[in-house]
């Protein structure tokens, strides 16, 4: 990685970091709510997070006007303050390969491509060291797999949405089937980042009695 590759990495993990402290833990409740219930009211929401109707009408309004959330479940997923990595990997079997990584809960997409690395994997992270864990303990285990390369998405040219299940609690086992957990995945009971409230269901915690607004 040259000095250059180096510092604009720094700057995309910063501007990421910024944008995350935007978004607090109601604002990513409201989000998996509505991600949950796409006709959900905001007198519902106020109900399950035990705050005011206006707080929620206020929220949702920002969550919209910073392009956080665009309808229903799709996401803006770098106003969250995550960072999204591409994954080219020359493999034996892609499909086996793609099937794996269908149940990774950080994973977005992946393409079919003409050449020598003929497939392209999409995966969303909280850090770089979250997409490590990814490729050295899992990819590069996985049989039939020869060359793995990985180039972080510094911007799109158009704003890209998606859908991330925010309602993820901490499992006994990871979703994808292979020990060690990954580092910030969100069944991870050891998980210590901020997007997901992953240390009991997202059911238990918006029984909460109160949330400060």
């Amino acid at each position: 990685m040259t000095a250059n590759q180096r510092d604009k990495t720094q700057l995309l993990v910063e501007d990421r970091k910024d944008r995350k402290q935007l978004v607090d833990k109601i604002d990513r409740r409201i989000v998996a709510l509505v991600q949950e219930n796409h006709d959900i009211t905001q007198v519902e929401i106020a109900d399950k997070l035990s705050i005011s109707q206006s707080a929620v009408g206020i929220r949702l309004a920002k969550l919209k006007e910073s392009k956080l959330l665009l309808e229903a479940d799709l996401i803006n997923y770098e106003q969250l303050g995550m960072i999204m990595c591409r994954v080219d990997v020359d493999a034996i079997n892609s499909q086996e390969l793609v099937r794996w990584c269908k149940k990774c809960p950080l994973f977005v997409n992946s393409a079919s491509c003409v050449g020598k690395m003929a497939t392209s994997l999409f995966f969303l992270g909280e850090d770089i060291k979250t997409f490590r864990s990814i490729i050295d303990e899992h990819l590069r285990k996985i049989e039939g797999v020869k060359n793995v390369e990985i180039t972080l998405i510094d911007s799109w040219e158009k704003p890209f949405y998606l859908k991330l299940d925010l309602r993820y609690s901490n499992q006994p086992k990871p979703p994808c089937g292979v020990l060690p957990y990954c580092r910030r995945c969100p069944s991870n009971p050891e998980y210590d980042g901020s997007i997901w409230d992953n240390s009991r269901t997202f059911r238990e915690l918006s029984l909460e009695p109160s949330i400060q607004e």
